[in-house]
C-alpha cells in the first residue's frame, strides 16, 4: 500500500506541490461579467464605486438644426413685414398696394411652419417643401425688386432675410436627405 504524500514515512518519493502563477497586475473588470448578458451591469465589487454605464452625447443632426433655423427666419420675416419704411409714413409691407409684398412675409412664415413639421409628434421630415415654398417667393421677390423703380431699405432688408432663409432651406434639405453628409 502506498502512503499519501506528506505523511511521515520513509518513502523516497515526493510529489511536487503546484506552483502559484507569477503575480499579474489587476485588470479592470469587463463591461459585462462572463455568463451575463451584455445589457446588465457587472456585479458590484466591494471597495470600488458602483458601475455607471457611459453616457452617450445627445446630438441633433445638422439637417434638423437647419430646419429650426428656417423656422426662426420664417418668424423673423413675418414680423419684418410690420416694420415701417421709415420715410415719415407708417407704411409697412402689409399696407403697400403691391400684393407680392403683402404675401411674401406670410409665405416665408409658411415655409418656416412646414420646416418644423418633423418636430411634431408622429410626423415625418418635411423634405423639400420648405425649400420649394421659399424658392417660389424669393424668386418672385427678386424679380419684383429688379422691375421696381428702386429698392428701399425695407425691401432690401427683406430680400436679405429672404435670401438667407432660401439658402438655409435648401441646405437643410440637402443635409436631411444626406446628399451631403456631415463630417464626424
Amino acid at each position: 500500500m502506498s502512503m499519501p504524500s506528506g505523511a511521515s514515512g520513509g518513502g523516497g518519493e515526493s510529489v511536487p506541490e503546484p506552483q502559484s502563477p507569477p503575480h499579474q497586475p489587476a485588470q479592470s473588470p469587463p463591461l459585462h461579467a462572463p455568463g451575463q448578458p451584455p445589457h446588465q451591469p457587472p456585479p458590484h465589487v466591494p471597495g470600488q464605486p458602483p458601475y455607471q454605464p457611459p453616457r452617450a452625447a445627445v446630438t441633433v443632426p445638422l439637417g434638423k438644426m437647419l430646419y429650426l433655423c428656417v423656422a426662426a427666419l420664417g418668424v423673423i420675416n413675418l414680423f419684418l413685414g410690420y416694420v415701417s419704411a421709415g420715410d415719415g409714413d407708417s407704411m409697412n409691407l402689409y399696407k403697400v398696394g403691391v400684393a407680392i409684398y403683402a404675401l411674401a412675409p406670410t409665405m416665408f412664415f409658411l415655409a418656416g411652419l412646414v420646416a418644423v413639421r418633423e418636430f411634431l409628434p408622429r410626423e415625418r421630415a418635411p423634405g423639400a417643401l420648405p425649400a420649394m415654398i421659399t424658392t417660389a417667393i424669393f424668386v418672385t421677390l427678386v424679380l419684383s425688386a429688379i422691375s421696381s423703380d428702386g429698392a428701399g431699405d425695407l425691401q432690401t432688408l427683406f430680400l436679405v432675410f429672404g435670401a438667407v432663409q432660401f439658402v438655409l432651406a435648401w441646405l437643410a434639405y440637402v443635409f436631411d436627405v444626406r446628399i451631403i453628409g456631415a463630417r464626424r
